[in-house]
Protein backbone atom coordinates (compact mmCIF):
# COMPACT_ATOMS: atom_id res chain seq x y z
CA UNK A 1 0.00 0.00 0.00
CA UNK A 2 1.42 3.59 -1.51
CA UNK A 3 1.16 6.05 1.67
CA UNK A 4 1.69 9.79 2.06
CA UNK A 5 3.46 10.61 4.96
CA UNK A 6 2.67 13.39 6.82
CA UNK A 7 3.68 16.52 6.59
CA UNK A 8 5.78 16.00 3.77
CA UNK A 9 3.46 14.57 1.41
CA UNK A 10 6.44 11.90 0.31
CA UNK A 11 5.36 8.32 -0.82
CA UNK A 12 6.32 5.46 1.62
CA UNK A 13 5.47 1.89 0.58
CA UNK A 14 4.39 -0.67 2.68
CA UNK A 15 3.97 -4.66 1.73
CA UNK A 16 2.89 -6.12 4.79
CA UNK A 17 1.43 -4.31 8.29
CA UNK A 18 0.77 -1.01 7.06
CA UNK A 19 0.68 2.10 10.05
CA UNK A 20 -2.44 3.79 11.20
CA UNK A 21 -3.59 6.26 8.40
CA UNK A 22 -6.29 8.34 7.44
CA UNK A 23 -7.94 8.46 3.84
CA UNK A 24 -10.12 10.71 2.00
CA UNK A 25 -13.29 10.06 0.33
CA UNK A 26 -14.37 12.64 -2.59
CA UNK A 27 -15.39 13.11 -5.73
CA UNK A 28 -13.12 13.86 -8.77
CA UNK A 29 -12.59 17.18 -10.20
CA UNK A 30 -10.61 18.13 -13.43
CA UNK A 31 -7.28 19.03 -11.79
CA UNK A 32 -6.96 16.11 -9.44
CA UNK A 33 -3.37 15.39 -9.36
CA UNK A 34 -1.66 11.87 -10.42
CA UNK A 35 0.73 9.95 -8.79
CA UNK A 36 3.28 10.86 -11.35
CA UNK A 37 2.49 14.97 -10.47
CA UNK A 38 2.90 14.07 -6.67
CA UNK A 39 6.34 12.75 -7.54
CA UNK A 40 7.51 15.35 -9.45
CA UNK A 41 5.95 18.20 -7.25
CA UNK A 42 6.17 21.30 -9.85
CA UNK A 43 5.09 24.96 -9.41
CA UNK A 44 2.27 24.00 -11.63
CA UNK A 45 1.36 21.15 -9.58
CA UNK A 46 1.15 22.86 -6.18
CA UNK A 47 -1.02 25.56 -7.46
CA UNK A 48 -4.21 22.81 -8.69
CA UNK A 49 -6.84 22.78 -6.75
CA UNK A 50 -6.31 19.13 -6.71
CA UNK A 51 -3.39 19.45 -4.68
CA UNK A 52 -4.79 22.46 -2.62
CA UNK A 53 -7.37 19.82 -1.53
CA UNK A 54 -4.80 17.14 -0.70
CA UNK A 55 -2.96 19.65 1.23
CA UNK A 56 -5.81 20.45 3.96
CA UNK A 57 -7.11 16.93 3.99
CA UNK A 58 -3.06 16.80 5.42
CA UNK A 59 -3.48 19.50 7.78
CA UNK A 60 -6.62 17.89 8.96
CA UNK A 61 -4.83 14.31 9.71
CA UNK A 62 -2.21 15.32 11.30
CA UNK A 63 -4.69 16.18 13.78
CA UNK A 64 -6.24 12.98 13.95
CA UNK A 65 -3.23 12.50 14.85
CA UNK A 66 -1.73 9.89 12.28
CA UNK A 67 1.59 9.80 10.68
CA UNK A 68 0.05 8.86 6.89
CA UNK A 69 -2.22 9.70 4.51
CA UNK A 70 -4.39 8.10 1.73
CA UNK A 71 -5.64 9.87 -1.16
CA UNK A 72 -7.02 7.73 -4.87
CA UNK A 73 -5.93 10.18 -6.99
CA UNK A 74 -2.19 10.58 -6.45
CA UNK A 75 -1.27 7.19 -4.54
CA UNK A 76 -2.08 5.04 -7.54
CA UNK A 77 0.09 4.47 -10.65
CA UNK A 78 -2.79 4.34 -13.05
CA UNK A 79 -0.62 3.94 -16.01
CA UNK A 80 -0.33 0.22 -13.87
CA UNK A 81 -2.94 -2.14 -14.53
CA UNK A 82 -2.06 -4.54 -12.18
CA UNK A 83 -1.51 -1.85 -9.79
CA UNK A 84 -4.60 -0.43 -10.76
CA UNK A 85 -6.48 -3.77 -10.65
CA UNK A 86 -4.89 -4.59 -7.22
CA UNK A 87 -5.86 -1.33 -5.51
CA UNK A 88 -9.22 -1.32 -6.36
CA UNK A 89 -9.81 -4.78 -5.06
CA UNK A 90 -8.11 -3.73 -1.79
CA UNK A 91 -9.80 -0.58 -1.67
CA UNK A 92 -12.90 -1.21 0.85
CA UNK A 93 -10.55 -3.48 3.22
CA UNK A 94 -8.46 0.00 3.06
CA UNK A 95 -11.53 2.48 3.90
CA UNK A 96 -12.41 -0.33 6.25
CA UNK A 97 -8.94 -0.32 7.97
CA UNK A 98 -8.63 3.48 8.08
CA UNK A 99 -8.48 5.30 11.20
CA UNK A 100 -10.30 7.93 10.06
CA UNK A 101 -11.82 8.32 6.89
CA UNK A 102 -12.14 12.05 6.35
CA UNK A 103 -15.41 12.83 3.43
CA UNK A 104 -14.65 16.20 1.64
CA UNK A 105 -18.29 17.38 0.23
CA UNK A 106 -16.70 20.67 -2.24
CA UNK A 107 -20.29 21.34 -2.96
CA UNK A 108 -22.18 21.80 0.19
CA UNK A 109 -22.07 25.58 2.27
CA UNK A 110 -23.26 24.21 5.37
CA UNK A 111 -25.19 21.25 6.55
CA UNK A 112 -28.67 21.97 5.22
CA UNK A 113 -27.29 21.26 1.93
CA UNK A 114 -25.92 17.96 2.62
CA UNK A 115 -28.57 16.04 0.86
CA UNK A 116 -28.18 17.73 -2.77
CA UNK A 117 -24.36 16.84 -2.15
CA UNK A 118 -22.99 15.36 -5.45
CA UNK A 119 -20.89 12.61 -3.12
CA UNK A 120 -23.95 10.64 -2.67
CA UNK A 121 -24.72 10.09 -6.44
CA UNK A 122 -21.16 8.68 -7.44
CA UNK A 123 -20.72 4.87 -7.32
CA UNK A 124 -17.27 4.86 -5.41
CA UNK A 125 -18.27 6.74 -2.36
CA UNK A 126 -21.27 4.42 -1.65
CA UNK A 127 -18.34 1.82 -0.48
CA UNK A 128 -16.98 4.74 1.17
CA UNK A 129 -19.68 5.80 3.39
CA UNK A 130 -20.19 2.08 4.78
CA UNK A 131 -16.70 0.68 5.26
CA UNK A 132 -15.13 3.24 7.23
CA UNK A 133 -15.63 2.81 11.49
CA UNK A 134 -14.73 6.65 11.92
CA UNK A 135 -15.50 8.88 9.50
CA UNK A 136 -16.26 12.91 9.25
CA UNK A 137 -17.79 15.00 6.60
CA UNK A 138 -16.67 18.47 6.44
CA UNK A 139 -17.48 20.92 3.90
CA UNK A 140 -16.19 23.13 0.86
CA UNK A 141 -14.37 25.49 2.94
CA UNK A 142 -13.24 22.31 5.63
CA UNK A 143 -15.77 23.22 8.35
CA UNK A 144 -16.71 20.15 10.18
CA UNK A 145 -20.31 18.75 9.81
CA UNK A 146 -20.48 16.21 11.95
CA UNK A 147 -19.84 12.30 11.82
CA UNK A 148 -21.34 9.42 10.53
CA UNK A 149 -22.77 8.84 14.39
CA UNK A 150 -24.27 11.69 14.79
CA UNK A 151 -25.87 12.44 10.96
CA UNK A 152 -26.49 9.04 11.05
CA UNK A 153 -30.46 9.85 10.58
CA UNK A 154 -29.48 12.01 7.72
CA UNK A 155 -27.27 9.74 6.03
CA UNK A 156 -30.09 7.22 6.09
CA UNK A 157 -32.58 9.38 4.57
CA UNK A 158 -30.60 10.29 1.65
CA UNK A 159 -29.11 7.54 0.53
CA UNK A 160 -31.68 4.46 1.52
CA UNK A 161 -29.17 2.63 3.87
CA UNK A 162 -30.71 1.41 7.12
CA UNK A 163 -28.41 3.41 10.39
CA UNK A 164 -27.27 0.10 11.99
CA UNK A 165 -25.57 -0.56 8.41
CA UNK A 166 -24.00 2.50 8.25
CA UNK A 167 -22.67 2.26 11.94
CA UNK A 168 -20.88 -1.16 11.31
CA UNK A 169 -23.34 -4.22 11.10
CA UNK A 170 -22.11 -7.00 9.21
CA UNK A 171 -23.17 -6.89 5.86
CA UNK A 172 -24.00 -10.34 5.07
CA UNK A 173 -26.79 -9.84 7.25
CA UNK A 174 -28.03 -7.39 4.65
CA UNK A 175 -29.76 -9.04 1.57
CA UNK A 176 -28.21 -9.16 -1.91
CA UNK A 177 -31.28 -7.16 -3.16
CA UNK A 178 -31.28 -4.42 -0.29
CA UNK A 179 -27.09 -3.89 -0.63
CA UNK A 180 -27.75 -3.77 -4.60
CA UNK A 181 -30.97 -1.12 -3.73
CA UNK A 182 -28.46 1.38 -1.92
CA UNK A 183 -26.66 1.47 -5.60
CA UNK A 184 -29.45 2.29 -8.05
CA UNK A 185 -29.78 5.95 -7.93
CA UNK A 186 -25.70 6.35 -8.21
CA UNK A 187 -23.54 7.04 -11.14
CA UNK A 188 -20.02 6.74 -12.32
CA UNK A 189 -18.16 7.67 -15.39
CA UNK A 190 -17.14 4.59 -17.07
CA UNK A 191 -20.38 1.89 -17.23
CA UNK A 192 -17.74 -1.18 -15.60
CA UNK A 193 -17.31 1.06 -12.60
CA UNK A 194 -20.38 0.57 -11.42
CA UNK A 195 -19.85 -3.04 -11.14
CA UNK A 196 -16.12 -2.72 -9.75
CA UNK A 197 -17.83 -0.24 -7.10
CA UNK A 198 -19.53 -2.79 -5.68
CA UNK A 199 -17.14 -5.35 -5.00
CA UNK A 200 -16.92 -4.75 -1.50
CA UNK A 201 -19.98 -5.01 -0.49
CA UNK A 202 -20.24 -8.20 -1.64
CA UNK A 203 -16.45 -9.16 -0.23
CA UNK A 204 -15.99 -10.74 -3.82
CA UNK A 205 -13.09 -10.24 -5.95
CA UNK A 206 -12.65 -10.39 -9.73
CA UNK A 207 -10.28 -9.05 -12.35
CA UNK A 208 -10.74 -5.66 -14.01
CA UNK A 209 -11.62 -5.88 -17.84
CA UNK A 210 -12.53 -1.93 -19.07
CA UNK A 211 -14.00 -2.36 -22.63
CA UNK A 212 -16.47 -4.75 -21.27
CA UNK A 213 -19.29 -2.75 -20.69
CA UNK A 214 -22.22 -4.11 -19.11
CA UNK A 215 -20.80 -7.48 -18.73
CA UNK A 216 -18.96 -6.44 -15.67
CA UNK A 217 -22.23 -6.21 -13.86
CA UNK A 218 -22.85 -9.79 -15.23
CA UNK A 219 -19.69 -10.70 -13.69
CA UNK A 220 -20.28 -9.42 -10.20
CA UNK A 221 -23.31 -11.33 -10.12
CA UNK A 222 -21.94 -14.53 -11.29
CA UNK A 223 -18.85 -13.90 -8.68
CA UNK A 224 -21.34 -13.63 -5.73
CA UNK A 225 -23.48 -16.53 -6.66
CA UNK A 226 -20.43 -18.35 -6.33
CA UNK A 227 -20.47 -17.92 -2.31
CA UNK A 228 -23.87 -16.66 -1.81
CA UNK A 229 -27.59 -18.57 -2.07
CA UNK A 230 -29.80 -15.62 -1.18
CA UNK A 231 -32.13 -15.59 -3.65
CA UNK A 232 -32.95 -12.25 -3.52
CA UNK A 233 -29.97 -11.53 -6.29
CA UNK A 234 -32.91 -12.21 -8.47
CA UNK A 235 -35.24 -10.31 -7.06
CA UNK A 236 -35.11 -7.40 -9.61
CA UNK A 237 -37.66 -5.48 -11.83
CA UNK A 238 -37.17 -3.82 -15.37
CA UNK A 239 -37.76 -0.55 -15.39
CA UNK A 240 -40.34 -1.15 -17.93
CA UNK A 241 -40.06 -4.87 -20.21
CA UNK A 242 -43.32 -5.94 -22.97
CA UNK A 243 -44.54 -9.85 -23.06
CA UNK A 244 -42.01 -10.05 -26.51
CA UNK A 245 -39.26 -9.59 -23.97
CA UNK A 246 -37.58 -12.62 -22.70
CA UNK A 247 -34.38 -12.72 -19.62
CA UNK A 248 -32.61 -14.27 -17.72
CA UNK A 249 -32.29 -14.18 -13.89
CA UNK A 250 -29.59 -11.88 -13.79
CA UNK A 251 -30.16 -7.84 -14.36
CA UNK A 252 -28.21 -5.36 -16.08
CA UNK A 253 -27.35 -2.98 -13.85
CA UNK A 254 -28.01 -2.03 -10.38
CA UNK A 255 -31.11 0.17 -11.27
CA UNK A 256 -32.83 -2.89 -12.01
CA UNK A 257 -32.78 -3.46 -7.92
CA UNK A 258 -34.68 0.58 -7.77
CA UNK A 259 -37.38 -1.48 -5.81
CA UNK A 260 -35.85 -3.94 -3.73
CA UNK A 261 -35.07 -2.53 -0.57
CA UNK A 262 -37.33 -4.87 1.10
CA UNK A 263 -36.58 -7.65 0.41
CA UNK A 264 -34.84 -11.19 2.85
CA UNK A 265 -33.39 -14.26 2.51
CA UNK A 266 -35.77 -16.73 3.21
CA UNK A 267 -33.41 -19.98 3.55
CA UNK A 268 -35.20 -22.86 4.32
CA UNK A 269 -34.48 -26.96 4.93
CA UNK A 270 -35.93 -27.75 1.00
CA UNK A 271 -33.24 -25.17 -0.30
CA UNK A 272 -31.05 -26.09 -2.42
CA UNK A 273 -27.46 -24.41 -4.21
CA UNK A 274 -28.02 -22.90 -8.05
CA UNK A 275 -25.21 -22.85 -10.27
CA UNK A 276 -23.59 -21.00 -13.77
CA UNK A 277 -23.77 -22.79 -16.44
CA UNK A 278 -22.52 -21.79 -20.25
CA UNK A 279 -26.58 -22.05 -20.98
CA UNK A 280 -27.91 -19.91 -17.85
CA UNK A 281 -28.60 -20.56 -14.32
CA UNK A 282 -29.59 -23.95 -13.23
CA UNK A 283 -31.49 -23.92 -9.52
CA UNK A 284 -34.65 -25.90 -8.14
CA UNK A 285 -38.10 -23.65 -7.14
CA UNK A 286 -41.01 -24.30 -6.99
CA UNK A 287 -43.27 -23.62 -10.19
CA UNK A 288 -46.89 -22.39 -9.88
CA UNK A 289 -49.31 -23.00 -12.61
CA UNK A 290 -50.31 -19.56 -14.75
CA UNK A 291 -53.89 -20.73 -13.39
CA UNK A 292 -53.11 -21.30 -10.16
CA UNK A 293 -51.38 -18.26 -9.86
CA UNK A 294 -54.00 -16.36 -11.04
CA UNK A 295 -55.69 -16.66 -7.82
CA UNK A 296 -52.42 -17.18 -5.49
CA UNK A 297 -51.24 -13.65 -6.70
CA UNK A 298 -54.86 -12.25 -6.91
CA UNK A 299 -53.72 -11.10 -10.78
CA UNK A 300 -56.92 -10.03 -12.73
CA UNK A 301 -58.78 -13.05 -14.71
CA UNK A 302 -58.14 -12.96 -18.40
CA UNK A 303 -54.76 -11.00 -18.17
CA UNK A 304 -52.41 -13.12 -19.52
CA UNK A 305 -50.81 -16.81 -19.55
CA UNK A 306 -53.65 -19.03 -20.70
CA UNK A 307 -51.04 -21.49 -21.75
CA UNK A 308 -49.34 -24.76 -20.21
CA UNK A 309 -46.06 -22.72 -20.80
CA UNK A 310 -46.38 -20.02 -18.11
CA UNK A 311 -45.74 -20.09 -15.27
CA UNK A 312 -44.59 -18.17 -11.77
CA UNK A 313 -41.18 -19.73 -9.97
CA UNK A 314 -41.14 -19.20 -6.36
CA UNK A 315 -38.02 -17.58 -4.87
CA UNK A 316 -36.53 -18.38 -1.74
CA UNK A 317 -36.83 -14.93 -0.33
CA UNK A 318 -40.07 -12.65 1.12
CA UNK A 319 -40.89 -9.20 0.69
CA UNK A 320 -41.29 -7.54 4.40
CA UNK A 321 -44.76 -7.24 4.00
CA UNK A 322 -45.68 -8.48 0.91
CA UNK A 323 -44.96 -12.41 1.51
CA UNK A 324 -43.11 -14.93 -0.61
CA UNK A 325 -41.12 -13.43 -4.05
CA UNK A 326 -42.30 -14.58 -7.99
CA UNK A 327 -41.34 -14.09 -10.80
CA UNK A 328 -43.04 -14.97 -14.28
CA UNK A 329 -41.68 -17.66 -16.57
CA UNK A 330 -42.24 -18.97 -20.34
CA UNK A 331 -40.95 -22.45 -20.76
CA UNK A 332 -38.49 -22.86 -24.37
CA UNK A 333 -37.83 -25.99 -26.44
CA UNK A 334 -35.52 -27.80 -24.40
CA UNK A 335 -35.87 -29.94 -21.75
CA UNK A 336 -36.79 -28.12 -18.44
CA UNK A 337 -35.57 -24.58 -19.96
CA UNK A 338 -37.14 -21.16 -19.34
CA UNK A 339 -37.24 -17.62 -19.66
CA UNK A 340 -38.29 -14.69 -17.60
CA UNK A 341 -40.99 -12.80 -19.03
CA UNK A 342 -42.72 -9.36 -17.76
CA UNK A 343 -38.94 -8.64 -16.36
CA UNK A 344 -41.01 -5.52 -15.13
CA UNK A 345 -42.92 -7.11 -12.53
CA UNK A 346 -42.41 -9.36 -9.35
CA UNK A 347 -45.58 -11.46 -7.97
CA UNK A 348 -45.81 -12.03 -4.06
CA UNK A 349 -47.81 -14.84 -2.60
CA UNK A 350 -48.16 -16.87 0.42
CA UNK A 351 -45.54 -19.58 -1.10
CA UNK A 352 -46.54 -23.07 0.70
CA UNK A 353 -47.47 -26.29 -1.06
CA UNK A 354 -45.68 -26.71 -3.90
CA UNK A 355 -43.30 -29.65 -4.97
CA UNK A 356 -39.80 -27.68 -5.88
CA UNK A 357 -38.20 -28.34 -9.69
CA UNK A 358 -34.71 -28.25 -11.08
CA UNK A 359 -34.97 -25.60 -14.23
CA UNK A 360 -32.55 -24.56 -16.30
CA UNK A 361 -33.30 -20.28 -17.03
CA UNK A 362 -31.26 -19.28 -19.97
CA UNK A 363 -29.37 -15.93 -19.65
CA UNK A 364 -29.50 -15.07 -23.06
CA UNK A 365 -32.76 -16.95 -24.42
CA UNK A 366 -32.91 -18.17 -28.11
CA UNK A 367 -36.31 -17.69 -28.81
CA UNK A 368 -37.17 -19.90 -31.73
CA UNK A 369 -39.13 -18.72 -35.07
CA UNK A 370 -42.16 -20.84 -34.12
CA UNK A 371 -42.62 -18.48 -30.81
CA UNK A 372 -45.34 -15.98 -31.80
CA UNK A 373 -43.54 -13.29 -29.86
CA UNK A 374 -40.71 -13.03 -32.26
CA UNK A 375 -43.08 -12.29 -35.38
CA UNK A 376 -44.07 -8.67 -34.39
CA UNK A 377 -42.51 -6.81 -31.05
CA UNK A 378 -43.50 -3.22 -31.85
CA UNK A 379 -45.55 -0.37 -34.37
CA UNK A 380 -42.77 2.12 -35.04
CA UNK A 381 -44.59 5.33 -36.61
CA UNK A 382 -42.60 7.71 -39.08
CA UNK A 383 -44.14 10.82 -38.69
CA UNK A 384 -43.38 13.29 -41.33
CA UNK A 385 -43.59 16.39 -39.11
CA UNK A 386 -41.35 19.25 -40.54
CA UNK A 387 -42.79 19.33 -44.07
CA UNK A 388 -45.95 17.76 -42.68
CA UNK A 389 -49.44 19.11 -41.40
CA UNK A 390 -50.26 15.91 -40.12
CA UNK A 391 -49.95 14.40 -36.53
CA UNK A 392 -50.57 11.50 -34.54
CA UNK A 393 -52.29 11.39 -31.28
CA UNK A 394 -51.56 7.45 -29.71
CA UNK A 395 -55.10 6.64 -27.88
CA UNK A 396 -53.43 3.67 -25.98
CA UNK A 397 -50.39 2.88 -26.20
CA UNK A 398 -46.61 3.80 -24.88
CA UNK A 399 -44.51 6.21 -27.05
CA UNK A 400 -40.74 6.44 -27.16
CA UNK A 401 -38.70 8.84 -29.88
CA UNK A 402 -36.00 7.42 -31.26
CA UNK A 403 -33.53 9.23 -33.85
CA UNK A 404 -34.59 9.59 -37.63
CA UNK A 405 -31.96 7.42 -39.83
CA UNK A 406 -32.79 10.28 -42.18
CA UNK A 407 -32.96 13.32 -40.32
CA UNK A 408 -35.71 15.55 -39.61
CA UNK A 409 -38.71 14.59 -37.27
CA UNK A 410 -38.49 11.69 -34.56
CA UNK A 411 -39.62 8.13 -34.98
CA UNK A 412 -41.75 7.02 -32.37
CA UNK A 413 -41.87 3.67 -31.11
CA UNK A 414 -44.76 2.06 -29.28
CA UNK A 415 -44.40 -0.78 -27.56
CA UNK A 416 -46.29 -3.96 -27.38
CA UNK A 417 -48.33 -3.55 -23.26
CA UNK A 418 -48.74 -6.52 -21.93
CA UNK A 419 -50.95 -5.20 -19.33
CA UNK A 420 -52.39 -3.28 -22.02
CA UNK A 421 -53.44 -5.74 -24.83
CA UNK A 422 -53.56 -8.89 -23.13
CA UNK A 423 -51.34 -11.91 -23.64
CA UNK A 424 -53.72 -13.91 -25.18
CA UNK A 425 -53.44 -14.44 -29.27
CA UNK A 426 -56.21 -12.22 -30.07
CA UNK A 427 -55.50 -9.30 -33.13
CA UNK A 428 -54.06 -6.23 -31.34
CA UNK A 429 -55.22 -3.49 -32.19
CA UNK A 430 -53.26 0.39 -32.40
CA UNK A 431 -55.92 3.35 -32.65
CA UNK A 432 -54.60 6.87 -33.64
CA UNK A 433 -56.17 10.03 -35.01
CA UNK A 434 -55.12 11.84 -38.03
CA UNK A 435 -55.93 15.84 -38.59
CA UNK A 436 -54.19 18.51 -39.55
CA UNK A 437 -51.69 20.06 -37.78
CA UNK A 438 -52.84 23.92 -37.53
CA UNK A 439 -54.17 25.57 -35.24
CA UNK A 440 -57.20 25.90 -37.29
CA UNK A 441 -57.31 22.02 -37.29
CA UNK A 442 -60.89 21.82 -35.52
CA UNK A 443 -62.10 22.85 -39.00
CA UNK A 444 -60.82 19.96 -41.35
CA UNK A 445 -61.85 16.27 -40.96
CA UNK A 446 -60.01 13.93 -38.65
CA UNK A 447 -59.05 10.10 -39.68
CA UNK A 448 -59.59 7.50 -37.09
CA UNK A 449 -56.50 4.92 -38.05
CA UNK A 450 -56.55 1.29 -36.83
CA UNK A 451 -53.14 -0.91 -37.02
CA UNK A 452 -54.19 -4.45 -36.19
CA UNK A 453 -52.30 -7.12 -36.27
CA UNK A 454 -53.02 -11.00 -36.16
CA UNK A 455 -50.62 -13.12 -33.75
CA UNK A 456 -52.03 -16.47 -35.09
CA UNK A 457 -51.86 -15.45 -38.53
CA UNK A 458 -48.87 -12.97 -38.74
CA UNK A 459 -51.01 -10.65 -41.11
CA UNK A 460 -51.25 -7.32 -40.21
CA UNK A 461 -53.14 -4.04 -41.92
CA UNK A 462 -54.30 -0.76 -42.01
CA UNK A 463 -57.72 0.98 -41.52
CA UNK A 464 -58.96 4.08 -41.78
CA UNK A 465 -62.40 6.17 -41.38
CA UNK A 466 -63.13 10.07 -41.53
CA UNK A 467 -64.84 10.88 -38.45
CA UNK A 468 -66.30 14.68 -37.93
CA UNK A 469 -67.35 16.03 -34.38
CA UNK A 470 -70.70 15.85 -33.68
CA UNK A 471 -73.21 18.54 -31.47
CA UNK A 472 -71.57 17.50 -28.15
CA UNK A 473 -68.20 17.14 -29.57
CA UNK A 474 -68.08 13.64 -29.47
CA UNK A 475 -66.07 12.54 -33.23
CA UNK A 476 -68.30 10.41 -35.09
CA UNK A 477 -66.94 7.86 -38.10
CA UNK A 478 -68.46 9.08 -41.46
CA UNK A 479 -69.83 6.04 -44.08
CA UNK A 480 -66.52 6.53 -45.84
CA UNK A 481 -63.82 4.28 -45.26
CA UNK A 482 -60.61 2.61 -46.54
CA UNK A 483 -58.40 -0.51 -45.40
CA UNK A 484 -55.32 -1.42 -46.71
CA UNK A 485 -55.01 -4.74 -48.56
CA UNK A 486 -52.36 -6.32 -51.11
CA UNK A 487 -50.34 -3.06 -51.80
CA UNK A 488 -51.18 -1.54 -47.87
CA UNK A 489 -50.82 1.62 -48.74
CA UNK A 490 -53.22 4.52 -49.51
CA UNK A 491 -53.56 8.16 -49.89
CA UNK A 492 -56.47 9.48 -48.11
CA UNK A 493 -57.91 13.49 -48.31
CA UNK A 494 -58.23 15.59 -45.05
CA UNK A 495 -61.40 17.63 -46.55
CA UNK A 496 -62.48 21.43 -45.08
CA UNK A 497 -65.32 20.85 -42.59
CA UNK A 498 -66.28 24.41 -43.61
CA UNK A 499 -67.08 23.43 -47.77
CA UNK A 500 -66.03 19.87 -48.42
CA UNK A 501 -63.03 20.34 -50.59
CA UNK A 502 -59.87 18.60 -50.03
CA UNK A 503 -57.32 20.39 -48.13
CA UNK A 504 -54.89 17.88 -47.60
CA UNK A 505 -53.82 14.73 -48.87
CA UNK A 506 -52.05 12.34 -46.65
CA UNK A 507 -49.91 9.26 -47.30
CA UNK A 508 -50.05 6.48 -45.61
CA UNK A 509 -47.56 3.11 -45.54
CA UNK A 510 -47.60 -0.05 -43.67
CA UNK A 511 -44.71 -2.32 -44.11
CA UNK A 512 -42.31 -4.90 -41.80
CA UNK A 513 -38.54 -3.89 -40.89
CA UNK A 514 -35.88 -4.92 -38.52
CA UNK A 515 -34.91 -2.76 -35.26
CA UNK A 516 -32.80 -3.73 -33.47
CA UNK A 517 -32.45 -7.11 -34.99
CA UNK A 518 -36.09 -7.50 -34.20
CA UNK A 519 -38.65 -6.89 -36.47
CA UNK A 520 -41.32 -4.42 -36.22
CA UNK A 521 -44.55 -2.85 -38.07
CA UNK A 522 -43.30 0.54 -39.60
CA UNK A 523 -46.30 2.77 -40.11
CA UNK A 524 -45.56 6.04 -42.38
CA UNK A 525 -46.68 9.25 -43.33
CA UNK A 526 -46.27 12.14 -44.84
CA UNK A 527 -49.06 14.84 -46.35
CA UNK A 528 -48.92 17.24 -48.76
CA UNK A 529 -51.31 20.46 -49.36
CA UNK A 530 -53.46 20.36 -52.05
CA UNK A 531 -54.74 24.12 -51.68
CA UNK A 532 -53.92 27.14 -49.26
CA UNK A 533 -56.75 27.46 -46.61
CA UNK A 534 -59.49 29.99 -46.08
CA UNK A 535 -57.20 32.36 -43.59
CA UNK A 536 -60.83 33.83 -43.08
Amino acid sequence: MRLLKLPSLEFEEFYDATPPYAILSHTWDKDEISFQEMTTRSRKTAAKDGFVKIARFAQAAISAPVKYAWVDTCCIDKTSSQELSYCINSMYKWYQESSKCYAYLVDVDNLDGLDSARWFTRGWTLQELIAPRDMEFYDRNWKYLGNKTTLKGKLSAITGIPEPFLLGRDLTQASVALRMSWACKRNTTRPEDIAYCLMGLFDVNMPLLYGEGKRAFTRLQEEIMKSSCDHSLFAWKAPRESRTTYRGLLAESPQEFFDSDDFYDRMTDHDSPYSQTNLGINLTIPLVPWPVAQQICRLPPGSAHEDKNFCIGVLSCFHGTRGVVGIRLERLPGQNQYARIDAHRLEFMDGAGFDPQSILVRQIPTIPPSHVTSRIHAFMFSPDLHSSHARLTDRFGILRRLPNEHGGASDILVQMDSELLGWGLQPKIFELYLTANTEKSKRYQRFLVQLKWDPMSGEYGLWASRTTPDKSGHEMPLLCSASLTGTREMWLDICSLQDGSPTFSVYLSLSTRLLNSQPVLAFQIFSRRLKETDSS
